[in-house]
């Protein structure tokens, strides 16, 4: 599947996104630092960021803003997953060139849906959920 890389300050957050991306066959790494993430922009492009709205130094809109302005990140999905669910800030991250925008708490299904338009598979494969649930 695809190669997504989550941001946010919160490592509960990251590792609930990790287990649902993970069940449907991503391969998903984390990180807690946006700027840690723009420094990798420039040698490791993920197939997909899902990036929260508010962390300290830099936030989830600049950095997409940052995102979209470097020659790797101009194409990248990016979906911001944030606690915040003000029509504001929807805009705001969706003039900053976001892909999507999802509130949380989020569930599965809502998730794994956004990932797979963004990176414009349209249907879930639900064989990795079929696998986990199967006594063995």
């Amino acid at each position: 599947m695809a190669s997504v890389l989550v941001v946010d300050d919160n490592p509960v957050n990251l590792r609930v996104c990790r287990l649902i991306l993970e069940r449907y066959g991503h391969v998903v790494e984390t990180e807690t630092s946006p700027v840690a993430v723009l420094t990798r922009m420039a040698t490791q492009v993920p197939d997909l960021l899902i990036t929260d709205l508010m962390m300290p130094v830099l936030d989830g809109i600049e950095l997409t803003r940052q995102i979209r302005a470097l020659p790797t990140g101009r194409d990248l999905p990016i979906i911001v997953l944030t606690a915040r669910g003000e029509e504001s800030d929807q805009d705001r991250a969706m003039e900053a060139g976001a892909t999507d925008f999802l509130t949380k708490p989020v569930s599965s299904g809502v998730l794994t849906a956004a990932v797979n338009d963004a990176l414009g598979n349209l249907t879930p494969d639900p064989s990795p959920l079929l696998d986990s649930n199967r006594e063995g």
